[in-house]
């Protein structure tokens, strides 16, 4: 049991750190604030917000594979194929914000511009629906914790 309460508490801890690291990308794509040490910072965060994601999906299939319950149980829930569906279109949601950032490094290096307001804008838009999106990947948690194994039991 005490197994159970360690993993799913560093799921969960891992989640709430990836929540704060991606909301702290998204406060920081903001023109007014663009600088060459905000550049730095962005790519720090960008490492930061891959660990957590990497981390979690870890911590994820960890308590899959290693938890109380059967993985078979797990994946023969229709909730947990959307609970996977959503947690990997938040990192594809994602992408395009981290290949920015990537990119802005590269031409400040070699030419020492900083991003338009457009890209920024952008690639804030990428980050804040891959934020946004996380919201609805606990419905899918409590209802897997509940015993819910399809979508007509809902509106039982």
């Amino acid at each position: 049991m005490w197994w159970e309460i360690a993993l799913a508490y560093a799921h969960l801890a891992l989640i709430l750190s990836l929540a704060v690291f991606q909301g702290s990308l998204a406060a920081l794509l903001r023109p007014e604030w663009m600088n060459p040490a905000a550049l730095a910072r962005l790519q720090r965060l960008v490492r930061i917000n891959q660990i957590a994601t990497t981390l979690v999906l870890a911590s994820g299939l960890l308590r899959l594979f290693l938890g109380q319950k059967s993985a078979a149980g797990y994946m023969a829930n229709p909730m947990m194929h959307a609970k996977l569906t959503l947690v990997l279109l938040l990192i594809a949601l994602a992408i395009p914000c981290y290949r920015a950032v990537a990119q802005w490094q590269k031409t400040y290096a070699a030419h020492a511009t900083l991003p338009d307001a457009q890209a920024l804008k952008k690639a804030r838009r990428w980050i804040m629906l891959s934020s946004h999106l996380m919201l609805l990947i606990p419905i899918f948690a409590l209802l897997i914790a509940r015993g819910y194994s399809s979508f007509a039991a809902l509106g039982a």
